[in-house]
């Protein structure tokens, strides 16, 4: 009876830790979500393409990087609470077209902002973002 008690346990045992490896996830967050101002820290910090929001990417690099400049006074108003709108009916965004964005032409250029520009990454996150149709997510 021991015998099969301890058979049962071991293969619950083994089969839970095949459960719970299929669970794992790496979730890596960009440096500039966390508030620590500089862009997400490094190129090794990439983000699916796909997973890029508006609300947890673009927001907080924008605060990072640009609203010293972009707060109301200078144009697009990049600021959380006027950023989207700012940009999508100013046209500095089109979506699905990064290429043709104001935005991306700027920032990938070194244009913006001023005094050095964003990491690689950054500016990949801002590029997949329009590619991506620029929602407000």
């Amino acid at each position: 009876m021991k015998r099969l008690f301890l058979l049962s346990c071991t293969i619950l045992a083994v089969a839970g830790a095949f459960l719970l490896e299929g669970c794992y996830k790496d979730v890596v967050l960009p440096s500039s979500a966390s508030g620590n101002g500089g862009g997400t820290g490094g190129d090794n910090n990439t983000v699916p393409a796909d997973s890029v929001t508006f609300a947890k990417y673009i927001i907080p690099l924008f605060a990072a990087n640009c609203t010293t400049c972009h707060s109301g006074n200078e144009s697009p108003d990049l600021r959380a609470a006027n950023a989207y709108n700012a940009l999508t009916s100013g046209k500095f965004v089109v979506a699905g077209n990064a290429a043709n964005s104001v935005l991306y032409q700027k920032v990938s250029s070194g244009e913006m902002p001023p005094g050095g520009g964003l990491k690689q990454s950054d500016i990949d996150l801002i590029k997949n973002w329009i590619n991506n149709g620029a929602l407000n997510n």
